[in-house]
């Protein structure tokens, strides 16, 4: 059952027809669990986890990269890149065309920025997910970073940065932030 699932969504998700090859394993799961796990790698090295669960009337995508606040070599630009990365890619460099679809597909969009690492992650009606995943993927292939939606966005985390100092557990996450930082 495994294998003919894996096959099928490489067709129904538009997915390389090389990745027939690289399936990693099944996973182990429990028996009362009956969605359908894989791992595999894509042909650049990522690593990919796909869940099927028959009974959504939604799929979901996220990626997670190993880049965080703490990475940052200015304050916040990790946080910012997060923000800009959705504004638009080559293939689709319309501004907000994203959420448009998300949202007339009954989905939406998420990310955050963590110390050591940023995830982006979006959900929606199945009958759109190939589409939405297609628009998400080119954020991360050939992102436009335009020079004024930039702006905007540096102006967006600042606002959210001092909303938030006054945040005790913001303020601790900077004190050790900061006593982390070997060039101090």
């Amino acid at each position: 059952r495994g294998s003919r699932f894996f096959r099928s969504a490489i067709s129904r998700y538009h997915l390389p027809t090389s990745l027939n090859s690289m399936v990693l394993k099944e996973l182990q799961k429990p028996e009362i669990d009956d969605r359908d796990y894989f791992q595999f790698f894509l042909e650049n090295g990522i690593p990919v986890t796909l869940v099927s669960d028959r009974s959504s009337e939604k799929s979901s995508c996220a990626l997670s990269v190993n880049v965080g606040a703490s990475s940052d070599p200015l304050p916040g630009l990790a946080h910012i890149t997060e923000h800009a990365v959705f504004l638009g890619s080559e293939k689709y460099p319309i501004e907000n065309e994203y959420k448009n679809f998300l949202s007339k597909n009954g989905g939406g969009s998420n990310a955050g920025t963590g110390m050591e690492q940023t995830t982006y992650k979006f959900n929606v009606n199945s009958n759109a997910f190939s589409r939405a995943l297609d628009i998400f993927s080119q954020f991360f292939k050939q992102p436009l970073f335009d020079s004024n939606a930039i702006k905007r966005e540096i102006m967006a985390v600042d606002a959210e940065d001092s909303k938030n100092r006054i945040i005790d557990s913001r303020r601790v996450l900077q004190v050790l932030k900061h006593q982390m930082d070997p060039l101090k």
